[in-house]
């Protein structure tokens, strides 16, 4: 008996589940097109749609490469600070070396350089290594700690030499 309305009940938490995704569903077009004007507090379904894609893009690189150009066009417009704020993070998980650029263009930006530099340290790529190593050098002076602890969690032993260039 107790066993029947356990699995009613777990029926009924799946079928609820399913509704409410439709009823919410966006298309990754629809949800790019609601994301250039979000300000924190606002209704997160766009969000939620694009950081559900970008979580399993690991299953499906088209949807990464999908996601990532727009992203990118998206940091170099007038998007608002919070919807930049969450394309940095999901740079941070879909991110290559064509992210970089725009990303380290952000770094003197103090309302965005902390999320720029999490997805850079992120992308696995030389290219964002080699970026936060420009920055070090040629970067805003209040971002360059918060630049050298990135490379420091990265953890390559490639920017060594770089940074043992930089000591005096």
């Amino acid at each position: 008996m107790i066993r029947m309305f356990y699995i009613r009940g777990v029926m009924c938490s799946a079928l609820l589940a399913l509704v409410a995704t439709m009823v919410q569903a966006q298309t990754l077009d629809e949800a790019l097109s609601g994301l250039k004007t979000y300000k924190f507090g606002e209704s997160r379904a766009a969000l939620a749609v694009l950081e559900d894609a970008a979580l399993n893009s690991a299953h499906d690189p088209s949807v990464s490469q999908k996601l990532e150009a727009p992203f990118v066009a998206l940091l170099g417009s007038d998007a608002s600070v919070d919807a930049k704020r969450f394309v940095c993070r999901q740079l941070g998980v879909i991110g290559t070396a064509a992210s970089v650029d725009a990303l380290a263009a952000l770094i003197g930006n103090a309302d965005l350089a902390d999320y720029a530099i999490r997805a850079l340290v992120s992308i696995p790529d030389n290219a964002a290594l080699a970026a936060m190593l420009k920055a070090v050098v040629d970067g805003p002076q209040t971002q360059k700690v918060n630049v050298i602890h990135g490379i420091a969690r990265r953890g390559s032993e490639d920017a060594v030499t770089a940074m043992a260039a930089l000591v005096d």
